[in-house]
């Protein structure tokens, strides 16, 4: 009876192991199973596509030849040139006809000091820095005076007849500057230019004994050169006229 009992005993023991032991296996088979299923989308995303490169080749529908552009300024050297903002006293288009003049900015671009290599006459020329547009372009008159803007010491206010837009006009100008230094260094390049455009007419005539004949004339014959950008010649301002403020 007791041989029974533990041959039974020893039965259900062997059971209760069995099972563990299955249970065990199914789960190493999971888990063997595991791995290759999340390896695969790894490697698919590691794969890009191979990129051939293209060999076909595609001919213009118009050909464009290349032109040379001009400036105007190949036979001119500069002699001072500086970063500055450029304003003109005048009536605005609303204000046309009615005598009723304001300071208006012209652009920012580089005030220049330009001799010509051959005449050696000089001028100044000043191009909007964006567009290239001149905005400002005048003979270096001996009779051009630089006065001080009223509440500045970096800026200064001259007259003189313009040729930016084509034909010659009398202009006021405000130039102004980054600071009073190279506001004063402006001055005397410009200054300079004026004494040897005084010198170069002085041998073609003498300014003064004249009227200021010379200093015209070398205003429209820079206002002839090829590129038809005439500089104006300078004109003293009115001691009468009130002074404008610039912006």
């Amino acid at each position: 009876k007791h041989t029974k009992q533990h041959s039974s005993t020893r039965r259900h023991h062997n059971h209760h192991h069995r099972y563990p032991s299955n249970q065990s296996a199914t789960m190493s088979t999971e888990e063997e199973t595991k791995p290759a299923t999340e390896e695969t989308p790894k490697e698919a995303t590691t794969e890009e596509p191979k990129e051939e490169e293209s060999t076909a080749q595609f001919e213009p529908v118009v050909k464009l030849e290349e032109v040379e552009v001009k400036s105007g300024e190949e036979d001119e050297e500069v002699v001072y040139g500086i970063r500055s903002k450029l304003f003109i006293f005048g009536e605005t288009l609303l204000d046309a006809g009615t005598g009723n003049k304001t300071w208006k900015e012209r652009g920012i671009g580089e005030a220049r000091l330009l001799r010509h290599k051959e005449h050696q006459r000089l001028r100044l020329l000043m191009r909007q820095e964006k567009t290239m547009k001149i905005i400002a372009n005048h003979a270096m008159d001996p009779r051009i005076k630089l006065e001080p803007n009223v509440g500045s010491d970096r800026s200064w206010v001259w007259s003189a007849y313009d040729f930016a837009e084509g034909e010659l006009k009398e202009t006021v100008f405000a130039l102004r500057f980054a600071d009073s230094d190279i506001a004063q260094t402006f001055k005397k390049h410009f200054e300079e230019a004026q004494a040897e455009m005084e010198k170069l007419l002085a041998g073609e005539d003498k300014p003064g004994e004249d009227g200021g004949k010379a200093a015209d004339e070398a205003a429209e014959a820079l206002a002839g050169l090829s590129t038809k950008e005439g500089e104006e010649e300078g004109k003293d301002k009115d001691k009468d006229e009130e002074k404008p403020k610039a912006q």
